[in-house]
């Protein structure tokens, strides 16, 4: 039965990897293995990747917000190098992003990882919402005049507590968690 089950799990990962929507998403780790971190005590680092799945139409730029919990801080930040030096606003907090790229992107691939660090180990979410510039969160699609279309926020990533999967079935932490 566990086998029926990943098998059908993997068949909805790969189903969704293919979705004309672009998906923006949160992990731990550049393998998208785990949507969460548990850490023991205040101040200690890990790890938040922003990922995108651009979509049938590819994409030119990506704009969101990262919201995370009060007091965290980034310590370090890794741009992507496809991600161009002409980005607006901030990774994360307030604003948000708008983050051109150097080319059409039409795989999936990491955008930023970042450093982070909080003074206490409440649990909380970090979760990706609407730019406050623009009230918007997607992409720029590489056809024509490079539209705005809208992205699916996949999961939010949760900071000494599970992090919630938005949709179950397409993350590979849902599909391992159907093998216990």
């Amino acid at each position: 039965m566990k086998k029926v089950l990943l098998t059908i799990a993997v068949i909805a990962l790969f189903a969704v990897s293919a979705s004309a929507t672009p998906v923006l998403s949160l992990w731990a780790d550049d393998a998208m293995t785990s949507i969460d971190v548990m850490t023991g005590a205040p101040y200690q680092p890990f790890n938040v990747y922003v990922f995108l799945e651009p979509g049938v139409d590819g994409a030119f730029a990506v704009e969101y917000k990262l919201e995370i919990l009060p007091g965290h801080f980034s310590s370090a930040q890794a741009i992507n190098p496809v991600v161009s030096a002409a980005t607006i606003g901030v990774w994360f907090g307030s604003p948000g992003i708008s983050a051109p790229f150097t080319s059409c992107q039409t795989e999936l691939f990491w955008v930023v990882n970042l450093t982070m660090m909080a003074p206490d180990t409440a649990p909380g979410y970090y979760t990706l919402e609407l730019n406050d510039n623009s009230q918007f969160m997607g992409v720029a699609i590489c056809p024509g005049d490079r539209p705005m279309v809208d992205a699916t926020a996949h999961d939010d990533f949760g900071f000494n507590t599970d992090g919630i999967v938005g949709t179950e079935e397409s993350s590979w932490g849902a599909i391992k968690s159907m093998m216990d």
